[in-house]
């Protein structure tokens, strides 16, 4: 009797489905919650029903997770992903990073992500949505998805510091808040 062999192949991951991805992207949402409700700011949740949007503008806008009040910034929409990185790269659909670009021009408001990935349960990776496109970032026309380094993000401990002090870190949000202090002082 011939001996068989164990087939090396592995196995492709299962798919996932619509509800595990519901799931995922809610514990996203909950992590960042629970981080803005410990920092003490004021935000508003955004419902993710397609009835808040109008039709007309369903195509070419997307709603971030969270609209964030932070002194010395003003409000900035942050959406909230609960997802691993893959060979260091933050990857996004497409058409939601455009649909969000349209969010932030239509409102004038910044948006930005903040990624809490299942593997480093401590840390917050932010990435700002206008950040996530030129020459640092790889598209793949046939998924229909971009890949951005990790080195456009900014990473922060959520259980170290607060939501502002995270986003004020930032190149973006540190020069929002020193303008907003040297207007402060300016008044004295």
């Amino acid at each position: 009797m011939p001996a068989f062999r164990r087939s090396r192949r592995r196995r492709r991951p299962q798919a996932e489905t619509p509800l595990e991805r519901i799931e995922k992207g809610e514990g996203g949402e909950r992590a960042l919650q629970d981080w803005l409700d410990r920092s003490r700011v004021p935000y508003l949740f955004l419902d993710q029903t397609p009835l808040m949007m109008p039709a007309t503008l369903r195509a070419d806008l997307k709603r971030p997770d969270f609209l964030v009040a932070i002194a010395g910034m003003g409000t900035v929409a942050v959406d909230a992903k609960a997802k691993a990185f893959i060979d260091d790269h933050f990857v996004l659909d497409v058409s939601e990073r455009r649909r969000l670009d349209g969010f932030e021009s239509e409102f004038s408001m910044p948006v930005w992500y903040a990624c809490f990935p299942p593997a480093e349960p401590r840390l917050c990776y932010f990435f700002r949505n206008r950040a996530l496109m030129g020459q640092a970032v790889l598209y793949d026309a046939a998924k229909q998805i971009i890949r951005a380094p990790l080195a456009l993000g900014f990473a922060a401990e959520h259980a170290r510091m607060s939501f502002a002090q995270a986003l004020a870190r930032t190149g973006d949000g540190a020069a929002r808040a020193r303008a907003a202090q040297l207007t402060v002082s300016k008044q004295d």
